[in-house]
């Protein structure tokens, strides 16, 4: 079943015009460092979202970790060669923080440089749409209604 799944995302990958990339690094109470890393895939003008994969950090959770870890997630699952990968990745979004979006290393950063010079980098619209609910769940207002 496991190797179906594999199988069905490479397929996925391969037939992609457009990639897009969405990453979240995420510390949970016990201090341990996770990766999630899910996609959209772009197929005759149609969007796919993939759930591509979860991992432990196992280091510190820096830009350069980061990088390393998306990058090699990327290569694994899709099936391409980095040249193949790079010319359909369009987009990489994630959390509004230094360790993604910095101006001197941040992830998204190292992706233009060192992988895919066209990329466009976002922050996460899910992300922002969650600290609204965090910050409005807090609000006086809310609570009385």
């Amino acid at each position: 079943m496991h190797d179906i799944f594999l199988d069905s995302i490479k397929v996925a990958f391969v037939l992609a015009s457009f990639i897009v990339v969405f990453a979240n690094e995420v510390t949970i109470i016990d201090n341990t460092q996770w990766l999630f890393i899910h996609l959209y895939v772009v197929q005759q003008w149609k969007t796919i979202l993939i759930f591509l994969c979860v991992r432990t950090m196992g280091m510190l959770a820096t830009s350069g970790n980061i990088f390393s870890l998306m990058l090699k997630c990327l290569v694994k699952y899709s099936g391409l060669r980095l040249e193949e990968l790079v010319s359909k990745l369009v987009n990489i979004g994630c959390d509004d923080n230094n360790v993604f979006h910095g101006h001197k290393s941040g992830v998204t950063l190292q992706f233009k440089e060192k992988v895919a010079p066209f990329v466009i980098e976002v922050h996460f619209f899910v992300h922002k749409m969650n600290l609204v609910i965090i910050i409005l769940s807090n609000a006086l207002l809310v609570h009385q209604l």
